[in-house]
């Protein structure tokens, strides 16, 4: 009787471990398309939006694939960085930093540093090297000044808020010799996405995998937590609760108020160590997708529309941050969300990121506020 009981059990127990193999295999096979196909909706997405247009598809395609691959890792304080890595579009040097084209060769003396800060959009995705903001800052800064040793370095990476930025460039000031002389950060999109994500400020993108990872060296629940995370049936049962969970919670419709009260913070905090290490802080919030009335293209709309769900995040947060008397009287803030209003081309190969003219644009608006420092500074 025990030994048939036995052989039931563990009978019973062969099957579950079949069937949960069996599904495992199953769901890979199907993530894996889903993916490919995604990426290949989202490259697609890229090509339909004519913002590329001196490249050609296959060019665009291998861009892409090629910021595909770029990787991140664990980093102090900040949470992560980028990988090295050297490509065709990209190149992440030893830091983790993207490759600033500099056009300051042959100059004597003091260099006048300007250090870049941001995510994506700053980091420069959907551009090569020398069409990031960060470069085409330092080739415009060139003709303008020939005479003048000036050295930008870009210090955005994908996913970064203004909080991790705070502590990226704390860090960078305890590691340099030399203090940058100006300070931009390019802002306002991962602080809503970051918010949206977690539910609350101050919280880093993706932070739930660190959480889950924390302390699994000692902790074996945490070892099965993390096991099953991993598995493609916990991915799948995961997906389904949040199809069917409600996500117009209290805490949501809370994040305007608090995402444009942790920013101003920062700026603050940021204008205090300005004073103390003696360089100009330009804190610039950046356009979104959202904001732009009409469409300029088909493809325009269709990127709204994968993003939908915070929209309304986006709206009410960028009309705070507009309303904000204290951040208005910063003389360090500028509110450049209206930037592309009056182009009629396309812009956006997304909600936030653009091709080479976006990037200009911004650029336009950057040498506008920080020429009367540098012309200070050149005297």
């Amino acid at each position: 009787m025990k030994n048939s009981k036995a052989f039931f059990i563990f009978n019973t127990f062969k099957k579950i471990i079949f069937l949960f193999l069996f599904l495992e295999v199953l769901l890979f096979f199907l993530y894996t398309y889903k993916q490919n196909k995604d990426f290949k909706n989202y490259v697609s997405l890229k090509i339909e939006s004519k913002v590329h247009n001196t490249m050609t598809e296959d060019e665009i395609k291998e861009m892409y694939n090629e910021n595909n691959k770029l990787n991140m890792v664990w980093a102090p304080f900040v949470n992560y960085k980028l990988s090295p890595f050297k490509g065709k579009y990209n190149t992440i040097n030893s830091e983790g930093f993207r490759k600033t084209i500099n056009f300051n060769k042959g100059f004597e003396g003091e260099k006048i540093r300007i250090y870049c800060l941001g995510g994506s959009t700053m980091y420069g995705i959907g551009t090569n090297d020398g069409n990031t903001i960060p470069s085409i800052l330092s080739q415009q800064l060139r003709k303008k000044y020939p005479n003048l040793k000036i050295e930008v370095l870009n210090l955005g990476i994908p996913g970064f808020t203004r909080d991790m930025e705070l502590i990226l460039l704390q860090e960078q000031l305890l590691l340099k010799d030399k203090t940058p002389k100006l300070v931009i950060f390019y802002d306002g999109v991962n602080e809503v996405s970051a918010a949206y994500q977690n539910g609350d400020v101050r919280i880093p993108t993706n932070s739930i995998n660190r959480i889950i990872e924390f302390n699994t060296k000692r902790d074996y629940t945490k070892r099965l937590h993390l096991f099953a995370n991993a598995s493609y049936t916990y991915k799948m049962i995961s997906y389904l609760k949040k199809k069917l969970r409600k996500t117009t919670t209290s805490s949501i419709k809370e994040l305007p108020k608090k995402i444009v009260t942790n920013y101003r913070k920062n700026l603050e905090l940021t204008n205090a160590i300005s004073k103390k290490y003696n360089f100009k802080v330009f804190n610039f919030f950046q356009p979104v997708l959202f904001l732009k009335n009409s469409p300029s293209s088909s493809s325009e709309t269709k990127m709204k529309d994968t993003r939908i769900y915070f929209k309304d995040t986006y709206l009410k947060t960028y009309a705070m941050i507009k309303q904000d008397s204290l951040l208005n009287k910063n003389p360090t803030f500028t509110d450049i969300s209206n930037a592309y209003d009056k182009e009629t081309k396309p812009i956006y190969t997304d909600i936030c990121h653009t091709g080479i003219k976006g990037n200009e644009i911004i650029v336009n608006e950057i040498l506008k506020k920080i020429t009367p420092s540098i012309n200070k500074l050149k005297k």
